[in-house]
């Protein structure tokens, strides 16, 4: 006896194939249908937004820790001087730091500096023989007609009045107002500086939206740009945030395509660009209103790279286990300017591309096998700034306890072992063990230390980078 379908009347198999065709056809409509309906929200509708968090948590999103894009061929080769240009967001409050950034920094070829006032003739700053004026994006907004009417009289359009009243005048109070109010004015340089420097700058290949006291790693910057496409649309940054509105930290730097701000700037986003420029009067966070206006154009942050960015200064930067590796593009947090221009001696003329575990060699911490044989460094800390990822115990009695309690401590998301630097504080009775290792820095009544056997198996992990 054959299979069923053989013994079944033909009437009844006409019917069968004809339903499975019914089925067929509401199946591909409601596909259409939930296709149709997706493509009619807004860009920054929640359940689009929800979308784009569980596609970033799906398997088949490469995760951050993942480097397999190290061994992609360099298929876009870059010219910094050519095919990167740079706008450096600086203010009247911060302007002493523009000349160390300058200093620092190895080679570039455009830079556009845009802050809250603007140089004169003969106040300019220079590189490498090129004039470099400071532009006013703040000013930009209501020459643009972004403000009027009620607008002029909002709080932070009459702070920024004032300041630049007082600047015009040569008035010292113009320098305590910056220091005052610099922060809340620094949200509206975003987007207008952003686009400004894009009009200079319109055939770049790639845009880094850095702070003042922001250095890049340009090596392994290169390292990165080289292997992405910039007629794609990138926005890529440290992200910052939950998941209805995920940003790019401006400090860790942010890497923008051409692509990318070609399609924010053009005549269909216009209405975006202006209506984000007039949330500035009220936004706290400068870098979350660039986020919103690119999710509003339909870019969104992508989260692939994080791993690489870096919001601290070399010494206090967090060395993690899913990050030992990987490369490292910028450092953070240089608001004295001579710790930029320690940096970039430091960094400038290294050519090559640094990882995380460079920055412990390269800054002069001890070799990490002295560690086997020295386990305590007294007088330093190898934690650093505390948050709610350190352990802290107050049940131990000494420094080998908490050495003993760092190489001991796992959790479900660390089961090779959560603690890679622990940290006892003598005066207190404490035990810190964190889930990073910094160079750090002296620090009285400290005995320190790594776990130096998962530190160890770490570093013999990191490959050549080709």
């Amino acid at each position: 006896m054959g299979p069923l379908r053989y013994c079944l009347p033909p009437a009844l198999r006409r019917r069968r194939t004809a339903a499975a065709r019914v089925l067929l056809i509401l199946f591909v409509l409601a596909v259409l249908g939930a296709g149709l309906f997706l493509a009619m929200l807004p860009y920054d509708a929640t359940f689009r937004l929800w979308l784009n968090m569980r596609n970033r948590e799906a398997f088949w999103t490469p995760k951050q820790q993942d480097l397999k894009w190290l061994s992609r061929p360099a298929a876009y080769p870059i010219n910094w001087k050519d095919d990167v240009g740079i706008i450096v967001k600086s203010g009247f409050g911060t302007q002493h730091r523009i000349p160390a950034w300058l200093e620092a920094v190895r080679e570039v070829g455009d830079v556009v500096l845009i802050a809250d006032y603007a140089t004169k003739a003969g106040e300019h700053y220079s590189k490498d023989g090129r004039e470099l004026p400071v532009h006013d994006a703040v000013e930009a907004l209501f020459e643009q007609g972004v403000f009027s009417g009620a607008d002029l009289e909002h709080p932070r359009a009459q702070q920024y009045k004032n300041m630049s009243e007082a600047i015009a005048r040569g008035d010292e109070s113009a320098m305590q107002m910056a220091k005052d109010i610099g922060w809340s004015l620094d949200a509206m340089k975003f987007i207008s500086g952003l686009e400004l420097a894009y009009k200079q700058m319109l055939s770049k290949k790639w845009y880094l939206l850095v702070d003042d006291d922001t250095y890049i790693v340009q090596d392994s910057m290169t390292l990165l740009l080289e292997r992405l496409n910039p007629a794609k649309r990138y926005y890529i940054g440290n992200p910052v945030g939950g998941w209805p509105l995920r940003f790019g930290h401006g400090g860790s730097s942010i890497v923008i395509s051409n692509a990318a701000l070609h399609r924010l700037y053009s005549p269909t986003f216009k209405h975006v660009v202006t209506q984000t420029n007039h949330e500035s009067l009220d936004e706290t966070w400068g870098d979350r209103l660039l986020a919103m206006a690119f999710i509003r154009a339909g870019i969104y942050l992508d989260e692939a790279y994080s791993n690489l960015f870096n919001g601290e200064r070399p010494g206090i930067s967090w060395i993690r286990a899913d990050r030992f590796c990987a490369p490292v593009v910028s450092f953070h947090g240089h608001s004295n300017p001579e710790d930029m221009r320690q940096t970039g001696n430091t960094f400038r003329n290294l050519r090559k591309v640094i990882r995380w575990i460079d920055i412990w060699h390269i800054t002069g911490a001890p070799d990490l096998v002295l560690f086997a044989r020295s386990p305590q460094r007294r007088d330093w800390d190898h934690v650093g700034r505390l948050d709610e990822r350190v352990t802290t115990s107050t049940d131990l009695k000494s420094a080998d306890e908490c050495h003993a309690a760092c190489k001991t401590l796992r959790e479900p998301n660390w089961p090779k072992g959560k603690c890679l630097a622990w940290s006892w504080d003598e005066k207190e009775g404490k035990c810190f063990q964190a889930p990073w290792m910094i160079v750090g820095s002296q620090a009285e009544g400290r005995i320190t230390g790594l776990n130096e056997e998962r530190v160890s198996a770490l570093a013999a992990e990191c490959k050549p980078i080709p």
